[in-house]
């Protein structure tokens, strides 16, 4: 296999009509996740098989069957250069659960949490009111538990993620660009310069 071109940006047709930067703007949970996975990145990663293997979390333990216990990776930054650190990841997952938005988010894990707390900046722990930590720790790989800068307004024009890209540009039912994210934590692992979706009708 030849090697990426470092340069190179992937073109991907995709339907933009739905697509919302911001995770509580999305009208559902299809419309723009992949897009936004690529922006914020996800604490967990989900392969092919159902397992699971790190992601913007170094790990990810269920302590018992009401806790989970996240640790996140060392030094991780978002694209604007300010740490994401744990009081970041509990902000972002509080402002989802406020939404209570049924049809985008799964309200029914979300609203089982009781509290998260912040030990360290680089730990934070889950605590549910049922004992569904089994059923829970999926959503680590989702929409749901997506972390935003704090305090951002604009996310729906201005994302600031920890992903490997970033937005470089987006014109409404035309076109979205991303390009690397120089302080993404594996940005040496990020092969190609960027992603564009085109615009293009599902089906």
């Amino acid at each position: 296999m030849p090697a990426a071109d470092p340069n190179g940006v992937i073109k991907q047709a995709y339907d933009l009509r739905l697509v919302k930067l911001d995770p509580i703007s999305s009208p559902d949970p299809t419309s723009g996740s992949p897009i936004q996975y690529l922006i914020y990145g996800t604490l967990l990663v989900q392969k092919e098989d159902g397992t699971y293997e790190p992601g913007l979390a170094k790990k990810a333990t269920i302590t018992d069957t009401q806790t989970i216990t996240v640790d996140l990776q060392d030094n991780l930054k978002f694209s604007d250069g300010t740490t994401l650190d744990s009081a970041a990841a509990k902000a972002s997952i509080e402002r989802i659960v406020a939404t209570n938005k049924v049809g985008t988010f799964r309200m029914a894990e979300l609203g089982q949490i009781a509290s998260i707390d912040t030990p360290t900046p680089s730990q934070f722990v889950i605590k549910l009111k049922t004992p569904i930590a089994g059923s829970f720790y999926n959503l680590l790989a989702h929409n749901e538990t997506l972390i935003t800068k704090p305090g951002s307004t604009t996310l729906d024009t201005q994302p600031i993620g920890a992903g490997p890209f970033k937005l470089d540009s987006f014109q409404a039912e035309q076109s979205l660009k991303l390009v690397k994210n120089p302080t993404y934590f594996q940005a040496d692992q990020v092969k190609i310069a960027g992603v564009e979706f085109v615009q293009a009708v599902a089906g």
